[in-house]
């Protein structure tokens, strides 16, 4: 973690714009930081909305191909997740058919 001060100038006009300066490069690195952050965030395993997002699919028709179809999942006691990758061969293994 970093502290970023402020430099103390003599004239209120200079210290004015120095604090502008100052806080625009704050925000531009929060944006940088939370930019890394997203791009960092690849889930291992999707939640039934992610899976409809990804598959352009409504809730209902997921659950569907959960339970008509055998559509892969894993469930955390009462939570539900699909793995990207089982999904993707699941796909494949339809096309097959």
């Amino acid at each position: 973690m970093f502290v970023l001060q402020a430099p103390s100038l003599s004239h209120p006009l200079d210290e004015r714009s120095s604090k502008k300066n100052w806080l625009q490069k704050i925000e531009e690195r929060s944006e940088t930081l939370e930019q890394h952050d997203e791009a960092d965030l690849h889930p291992q395993l999707w939640t039934i909305s992610q899976a409809c997002q990804a598959l352009n699919l409504g809730r209902t028709k997921i659950y569907e191909l959960i339970w008509k179809e055998g559509l892969p999942i894993h469930k955390f006691g009462r939570a539900t997740r699909i793995s990207p990758t089982e999904l993707q061969r699941w796909l494949q293994g339809r096309e097959h058919q």
